[in-house]
């Protein structure tokens, strides 16, 4: 049994429609903070970038160390969206949506610091970690450099409304990354991700 759980019921829905020929996958929408499922009842928790996203990170892991049974695992995924950077660049504009991007995590009570301390909460739930293995994409082309520029646009009004960007700022960046995006010597170095191995120690 393989059992999906998101807060998000329109997320669900789409997984739903994704996964509808596998009726061994059971949809769940609750915060995992709450430990939806029973006390050691899976065998792995796979979580991809979910604790950014919830306001207690030290919740969510403690629910998932529930959840795993004796020798379980868990597949923990995260990232470290402020350390994204275009290089070479001497460009100041560059780098101002970097103290946007964790202001507007603090103004809507979410963990966009996590990175740095996925580990540490790891063990503080009970978890040994087993590997951990790190990866950052680097890339000349367009197309990966459009990336950042995509979410930079997604995440304007949020900008504006909550982490009190100025609207000059925000065009000062937003041509940034348009000759950034047009100019093949400028590399960006996409966010880091860090992928933990982690088992359920003794209890």
């Amino acid at each position: 049994m393989v059992h999906a759980v998101d807060a998000s019921a329109e997320q669900l829905a789409i997984a739903r429609r994704a996964l509808s020929d596998l009726p061994q996958v059971r949809f769940t929408q609750a915060r995992i903070e709450d430990a939806p499922l029973k006390a050691q009842s899976v065998d792995w928790v796979y979580s991809r970038f979910l604790l950014m996203h919830v306001s207690n990170p030290a919740a969510a892991i403690a629910a998932m160390a529930r959840m795993v049974a004796a020798d379980g695992a868990l597949l923990l995924e995260v990232s470290d969206i402020g350390a994204l950077r275009f290089v070479p660049c001497d460009d100041p504009a560059a780098d101002l949506w970097r103290q946007w991007w964790f202001k507007l995590g603090r103004a809507r009570g979410v963990a966009y610091d996590i990175f740095d301390r996925a580990a540490g909460l790891l063990t503080a739930a009970g978890f040994g970690i087993e590997r951990s293995d790190r990866f950052q994409p680097v890339s000349t082309l367009s197309d990966a450099k459009t990336l950042p520029a995509l979410g930079f646009e997604q995440c304007v009004p949020g900008y504006l409304e909550h982490a009190r960007a100025n609207a000059t700022d925000i065009e000062r960046h937003r041509a940034f990354l348009r000759r950034a995006i047009s100019d093949p010597g400028v590399a960006v170095e996409l966010f880091p991700t860090t992928q933990y191995l982690a088992r359920s120690l003794p209890r």
